[in-house]
């Protein structure tokens, strides 16, 4: 005889495990964004206003975009959500008579996952804490003030 199976069960476990895994996701969605605007704050304390007038940092929550610009060049951090991951690109902006023109360099994917209770993002084959993230990116923001001065 065939054995009885409680569709009404076997729905509900997959509802709540999905349930579950989207707001696993949310959290770190969220997590992430944190740690974006705690960027924008480290970035803004780093630069000596007086020191570097030409150089301002923003995070533009509507786009998940963090900013640091100095002069015509730009170093762009933009998460993608839906991917979990972050793009960092040097963006340079030139002009040749009517137009400007926008360069984009040393590309960088970073790919973000949470290990137990720590998020890691992965830039390549090289995973960093949070920490070790910030201090990536900061070494970035002070390499494109340097080609500036």
């Amino acid at each position: 005889m065939a054995e009885q199976i409680d569709y009404t069960q076997v729905f509900n476990n997959v509802l709540q495990q999905k349930v579950s895994q989207q707001t696993k996701r949310e959290q770190l969605v969220e997590e992430v964004e944190g740690h974006l605007v705690e960027l924008e704050g480290i970035l803004n304390e780093v630069i000596d206003a007086e020191q570097f007038e030409h150089t301002t940092v923003e995070y533009r929550t509507d786009k998940k975009l963090l900013c640091f610009e100095c002069h015509a060049e730009c170093m762009e951090i933009k998460f993608d959500a839906e991917q979990m991951q972050m793009s960092i690109t040097d963006k340079v902006v030139s002009f040749n008579v009517d137009e400007a023109v926008v360069k984009y360099n040393n590309e960088q994917d970073v790919f973000i996952s949470k290990d137990a209770d720590e998020i890691v993002y992965d830039l390549g084959a090289d995973e960093r804490s949070l920490s070790e993230f910030y201090t990536y990116v900061v070494e970035r923001a002070a390499e494109l003030v340097s080609k500036s001065k």
